[in-house]
């Protein structure tokens, strides 16, 4: 049994998968991956994942934002547990992290670092 611990099943091209997610699963099942943590990039995210989560019974997710999303919003830690605690398949906190590949901006890297902190 295989677990993906880190996908983003909302932002696949499923042309290959004659667009069904449904067939993205069963193929991944088909090679023992029994259960995926689809990892939200945007706050907003959240509500798409929790979708999909409700209709695949393998499907859990998180709630948060990349270090290098669009919106480097202060999302706060008190934000991002009442959204995640309104979520039974919601398990997880992230995408988060320090990013600074594509930065050396200490504007930009002052908030990376705000951002991993609230997360």
């Amino acid at each position: 049994m295989l677990i993906d611990s880190h996908c983003h099943l909302n932002m696949l091209d499923l042309s290959e998968f004659e667009h069904s997610l449904q067939n993205v699963i069963d193929t991944a099942k088909q090679n023992d991956v029994s259960q995926f943590l689809c990892v939200s990039v945007e706050y907003d995210d959240h509500i798409t994942l929790a979708s999909i989560a409700d209709k695949y019974p393998e499907v859990l997710f998180s709630v948060g934002i990349h270090p290098t999303g669009h919106k480097q919003d202060q999302i706060g830690e008190a934000v991002l547990t009442e959204t995640a605690a309104k979520y039974d398949k919601c398990i997880a906190m992230g995408e988060t992290g320090l990013d600074y590949y594509r930065t050396d901006d200490s504007a930009v890297i002052g908030l990376q670092q705000q951002s991993f902190r609230n997360h």
